[in-house]
């Protein structure tokens, strides 16, 4: 069968946690496509009451039952899928994006069960639908409603996190204390947080209580009744940062501001959150100004971004043993002596393109490095060398005459 002929599958959940209707619904797709994708969402959030496990715990008990099931690599794949509360169109453009990396399959199906919720099954109208159903009536959100309320605190093995019991254990006596609000439907807590950056780094507290007990997060708080949101990121970095900075100064230093007032953001009450972000100097000997942590935040860490962030898709020479190494995020067609017999590393592709294809180039993300190991694994130096040190030139180089292209 030439693959134009072929079918794609994708299926997108979030698998929290992956239970029987899940399993059934992965094989019927299966079964229906040449290769089927399953695009695992809500990967970059942080452990919450709707999200408790995070990407990788998802993935190797996906991949454990993939496994059992002796469905290969070739057959179904693993993909992250990041979240974006307020950008549905750059969602809808990742999803496009990880399916463009194959495109030697004539038809692309989505597969879903098509029910109140699952809007984003009829945001894809460029490729087919099939609704699968599953006979099982077990669903996540009822699985984790049990688990938090210890009616059976392990399902499969998992136990939930000591920190999101404790965000729901808040939230829950939240929802009590506020029973008897006259107008439930207008109750929502007005918020402030402050970025403060300072030469590239940025200013962090470490949670002491829930919510969000042990993670990390801008300085903020409640807005009380008599402060602007201005005036309220200003007291709280203050308060839960003990920073060592005039307040006229601070007052001075802001660049910007943005409301995040999604109804969906968060779990308890609304919360509209106002941040506040403010760029400030070093102190005269070039140190960061001095802060410590209050006492409802164990610390504080002023994080570097190194131009990392700011510069994701940055092009990198390092040598891996002896052979010169470019470091891109996407695979590229010719790159520094790769006419030579350098080698060159990649992501983005989570193990798609095909290695025949690639001469001395690799794709060295943990999906690729289970298409080679059969698990998921950094690779190590020694990996590399072994696998592109016999694989011939790239022949798609400028250094080659035209008909050796």
């Amino acid at each position: 069968m030439q693959e134009k002929t072929k079918t794609l599958g994708i299926l997108i959940g979030r698998f929290q946690p992956l239970h029987e209707g899940h399993k059934e619904i992965i094989l019927k797709a299966s079964k229906l496509c040449d290769k089927l994708l399953i695009l695992v969402g809500s990967a970059n959030v942080s452990r919450n009451i709707k999200n408790p496990w995070t990407y990788v715990e998802r993935r190797d008990i996906i991949q454990k039952f993939l496994d059992s099931a002796g469905l290969t690599f070739e057959e179904v794949q693993l993909i992250p899928m990041n979240d974006y509360r307020y950008s549905d169109s750059q969602w809808i453009a990742d999803v496009q994006e990880v399916v463009n990396l194959h495109p030697t399959y004539g038809k692309r199906v989505l597969f879903g069960f098509d029910k109140e919720g699952n809007d984003y099954l009829k945001w894809f109208p460029q490729y087919g639908f099939q609704n699968i159903e599953s006979t099982s009536s077990i669903n996540a959100t009822k699985i984790r409603q049990t688990m938090f309320e210890r009616t059976f605190p392990s399902f499969n093995g998992l136990i939930v996190p000591e920190d999101v019991q404790a965000d729901y254990d808040y939230f829950k006596s939240e929802a009590a204390r506020f029973a008897d609000y006259p107008f439930p439907e207008s109750l929502n807590f007005n918020c402030s947080d402050a970025l403060i950056e300072c030469n590239g780094h940025v200013l962090l507290i470490k949670r002491k209580f829930a919510p969000g007990r042990n993670a990390w997060a801008l300085p903020g708080g409640f807005k009380n009744r008599n402060e602007t949101f201005t005036q309220c990121a200003i007291r709280e970095a203050f308060e839960e940062t003990n920073l060592r900075v005039p307040e006229k100064v601070l007052i001075g230093s802001i660049v910007g501001s943005k409301l995040f007032d999604s109804p969906k953001r968060g779990n308890g009450i609304p919360r509209n959150t106002f941040v506040v972000h403010f760029k400030i100097q070093p102190d005269p000997d070039g140190k960061l100004p001095r802060a410590n942590g209050a006492d409802d935040a164990k610390i504080f860490q002023q994080l570097k971004d190194d131009k990392l962030i700011q510069n994701w898709y940055v092009y990198k020479i390092i040598k891996i043993g002896s052979t010169k190494t470019c470091l891109f995020h996407f695979p590229i067609e010719s790159w520094n002596k790769s006419h030579h017999g350098g080698f060159h590393l990649h992501g983005h592709c989570h193990g798609a393109l095909k290695t025949q294809l690639q001469g001395k180039r690799l794709d060295v993300g943990l999906d690729s490095a289970y298409n080679y190991f059969g698990e998921h694994k950094f690779f190590t130096e020694e990996d590399i060398i072994e696998l592109l040190q016999d694989r011939p030139i790239h022949q798609a180089d400028h250094h080659k005459n035209k008909e050796g292209m």
